[in-house]
Formats: structure tokens, C-alpha cells, sequence
């Protein structure tokens, strides 16, 4: 459709929310008491924050007391290491090639601990490959179940170059199924976590004994892979601050990306790849009709987009929105929505609006669509709010 001059003028009111200050942000929250609109419908990122906070230094506090009990010991392959029993927690790492094999103890008995290593494993697992050359055999002169606490551990030294653009969050620890003399990797085994911060993958077990290695699988994206698939993806895209209430132009065969002044909860991007060059128009507003049944929305704010042309066959079009760090830390993100309001039935929908996808690096929503025009938000369930 064709902008004209009264409507440009009619939303000319939201230019101020085009140059955004702190101030100016800060006053969209106190409207939202305006009669017929949904303040109570929103979720709380304040209040939900400040009790992530306090979650935090709870358990930061909790893991500090752990530590403090804990006993880190050096172990050196074939030399038994006496352990304690009464429930000491101790870890006993061994130095492999690639990181640093760990076994971690805690029983009401004591034991006696001797690590193999094994330079000649038996081959990874089918679909896998072994991330380190060697397999490391854990074995307990007293037995390696009744335990408190066990877990075989390995602590990946991200330096070495051996372990250049994996994806180490993928890796798994496998056990030597002796009858076949080959390496398995099955949740049968026990909790998997892998610890991103400490670069180690962890397998919880009820007994410690057995022959372990370490695998990651064949067809795992490394991050170097990622990075130059991301990197092609983006090629020829441009960057573009867009502004509300303006008209804001983008150039046909060029992939633009309009990314909207911020709030406290996220941002809205609009995606425009056309055949022809076109004006869009972004007109942020509180919104006058509720939710969908058992949704909060993310933004107070919805976006009411109009563009100059209609869309044409191939044009690639999106509506994407950016959450914050403190938005992330409310909700469980992966559960958001976007929805488009419907005038017929005075509702806001979620279904049959276009391809859906959460980017969770990225924190944000992406929604592929056949057509800009219309009044979007973004919505969560009550029950994804943490």
C-alpha cells in the first residue's frame, strides 16, 4: 500500500520512540496502567531478575562451602592412591593428551585407586570419533560401586590444537563393553553434563570400575564450521538502525536488516531481502487486546508494520525480536512465540504466520513470513516464566 501524507502524519506522535532516550524508555512502563490495556499481562523482568540474582549467590555460596570440602589429588597411571572413606569427596586427575582425566570419589568406605592408560583402545563407537587417543582403564581393589558420590570426568585443555574448532559441548564419555571389546556411549550409562565454563565433560555412574575414552560425534558441527556457515549466511547483509515512526528505506536485492531502538526487554529486527526497493514503516504501540489464553507478552510494546509495496514472489521477509540478557534470565526463551494480530476477531494468533525458529545464541525469535504488514508481539506461556 501506498503511504500518504495523513498517515505519515498520524503516527508522527511515535517519532520521539524512533530517538530513543533513557528517560524516554523509562515512561513506557507507568502507561501501562492505561485504562483497556494489559499491564498485569507482561512478564516481570525486574522482579524475576533480582530473584535470579540472589538464586546465583546462593548456589555460588553453596558451590564455594562444596569446594571447601573436596580433596584434589595428582594421579600418576599405574601407582595405586589411597583413598578415604566418610564421605570425602575426592578427585583424583590423571594427565592425558588432550586434557586431563578425572575420577571423581566419595564413599563411606575407603579405597585403593590405580588408572591404566591404554595407547591402543579398542575403535570409538559407531558414528563417533575419539577426541582422546587413549583410553584410560579405572579399577578398585575394594570395588568401584557403593558410592556416594562417582564420576569420570575429563577436563579438555582447549590450547591444544588438537581440539581446534570442536564442539566440545557434543562430546560424550564412553565404557568398554568388555563381552565385545567395544566402546559404547548410552544415556544407560549414567547423567551426562558438560560444564561450558570448565571446558569438562562429566558421566555420573554408580560404579567407577570399568575402561573409559572419550568421543565426540562424527557429524558434530565445530565451532570453526559454525563460524564460517554463519559467516556465508551473512555475506552481502547490511546493518541498518532503523527508526519508528519514520520511513525507512531499503534497497531491492540487497538483504537489509532494520534493527529498532531497545527497550528493557528486547528489540524488534525486521529482515528485507526484495526484488524491489521498498519503504517500511514501524509504528510501536501498547497493546489494546489481550494475550493469547495462558501468555504473557515478552515487550509491552507491539510493532505495526506497513510497507510501501506489497511483497512479491521471492522476496525474503522476516520479523525477528531480540531479548535481553535480563529478559533471557525471566523466561525460559526457547518456549516464546510471535503472534500477529487478527482485526476480525480482535485476537491476537500464533499459528500458520510462517516458518518459526528460536536462535538461542543469538537470543532471539526469528519468524519468516510472506508478508510484513500487520501488528506483531511476542508472547511466552505463564509457565515458562522462571
Amino acid at each position: 500500500m501506498r503511504f500518504s501524507h495523513i498517515s505519515v502524519v498520524a503516527l508522527s506522535f511515535h517519532t520521539s520512540l524512533g530517538h530513543p532516550t533513557s528517560s524516554s524508555r523509562q515512561s513506557l512502563i507507568p502507561r501501562l496502567n492505561t485504562p483497556g490495556l494489559y499491564p498485569s499481562r507482561v512478564v516481570g523482568i525486574q522482579q524475576v531478575q533480582t530473584s535470579s540474582i540472589q538464586g546465583t549467590s546462593k548456589a555460588a555460596a553453596e558451590e564455594e562451602e562444596e569446594n571447601e570440602n573436596e580433596v584434589d589429588i595428582a594421579g600418576t597411571f599405574d601407582t595405586p592412591v589411597a583413598l578415604e572413606g566418610g564421605d570425602i569427596k575426592q578427585d583424583v586427575i590423571f594427565q592425558g593428551s588432550v586434557g586431563g582425566f578425572e575420577v571423581e570419589f566419595q564413599a563411606i568406605t575407603a579405597r585403593t585407586l590405580t588408572v591404566s592408560e591404554n595407547k591402543t583402545p579398542a575403535a570409538a563407537p559407531a558414528g563417533f570419533k575419539a577426541l582422546e587417543p587413549s583410553s584410560f582403564k579405572v579399577n578398585f581393589a575394594e570395588g568401584g560401586g557403593e558410592l556416594t558420590l562417582g564420576q569420570i570426568d575429563f577436563i579438555f585443555n582447549i590450547t591444544n590444537e588438537a581440539l581446534s574448532g570442536v564442539d566440545l559441548s557434543t562430546s560424550r564419555v564412553g565404557k568398554l563393553c568388555t563381552e565385545t571389546n567395544t566402546f559404547v556411549v548410552d544415556d544407560a550409562l549414567g547423567e551426562v553434563e558438560f560444564e561450558q565454563d570448565e571446558n569438562e565433560i562429566i558421566l555420573k555412574v554408580t560404579d567407577l570400575s570399568g575402561e573409559f575414552g572419550i568421543f565426540v560425534p562424527q557429524t558434530a558441527g565445530t565451532e570453526e564450521g559454525d563460524a564460517i556457515e554463519e559467516e556465508d549466511e551473512k555475506a552481502g547483509q547490511i546493518e541498518v538502525a532503523g527508526l519508528f515512526g519514520s520511513l525507512n528505506r531499503v534497497d531491492a536485492n540487497v538483504f537489509t536488516n532494520l534493527n529498532f531502538p531497545a527497550n528493557a526487554a528486547g528489540s524488534l529486527e525486521v529482515e528485507y531481502n526484495g526484488t524491489s526497493a521498498n519503504t517500511i514503516l514501524v509504528a510501536p504501540g501498547l497493546a489494546t487486546a489481550a494475550p493469547p489464553a495462558g501468555h504473557l507478552f515478552v515487550d509491552p510494546l507491539t510493532f505495526t508494520i506497513t510497507t510501501e509495496t506489497a511483497p512479491q514472489a521471492g522476496d525474503v521477509l522476516k520479523v525477528d525480536y531480540i531479548f535481553t540478557a535480563e529478559m533471557k534470565a525471566a523466561i525460559d526463551a526457547s518456549k516464546g512465540i510471535p503472534g500477529k494480530f487478527d482485526a476480525a476477531t480482535q485476537q491476537f494468533v500464533t499459528t500458520d504466520l510462517g516458518e518459526f525458529e528460536f536462535e538461542e545464541e543469538e537470543n532471539e525469535w526469528s519468524l519468516t513470513v510472506t508478508d510484513l504488514n500487520g501488528q506483531w508481539a511476542f508472547f511466552v506461556p505463564e509457565t515458562a516464566v522462571l
